[in-house]
């Protein structure tokens, strides 16, 4: 593991953003379990760290690191849809402030996430349109 890893994993979002900066590559980093800097922070719930990590990925034009899959297969979309579709832990047909939910965005961002729609719509998502 990495000090970028841990960076994550505390949910240090600026300390990040600098080591990004000082090191873009370090982004590509994986632990033993294949976890990216992504799985980590998403694991560990550090919503900072997961926009600084999304943002950059896509600036950069490696969107492909956010479908990265760990060693048991599951990318950092899995991790989260896990972690807040257990029964009672989240409000799965939440709007953002544009009016839409995380499944009306899923759909939006590209069909390379057919994948994790399916996950959502496991959990009884809706679409608002």
């Amino acid at each position: 593991m990495t000090p970028f890893h841990h960076a994550a994993i505390r949910g240090r979002a600026e300390v990040i953003g600098l080591m990004l900066s000082g090191c873009p590559d370090c982004i590509e980093d994986e632990t033993e379990r294949r976890e990216n800097a992504l799985h980590l922070a998403v694991r560990n719930n550090r919503f900072e760290a997961i926009k600084m990590l999304v943002d950059w990925n896509r600036e950069m034009n490696k969107e492909y690191l956010l479908n990265k899959k760990h060693e048991q297969g599951n990318t950092a979309l899995h991790l989260a849809s896990w972690k807040k579709t257990r029964p009672g832990s989240l409000e799965v047909n939440a709007l953002n402030h544009t009016g839409i939910t995380a499944l009306d965005e899923t759909i939006r961002l590209k069909p390379v996430l057919a994948r994790q729609v399916k996950d959502l719509i496991k959990v009884d998502v809706k679409l608002c349109r």
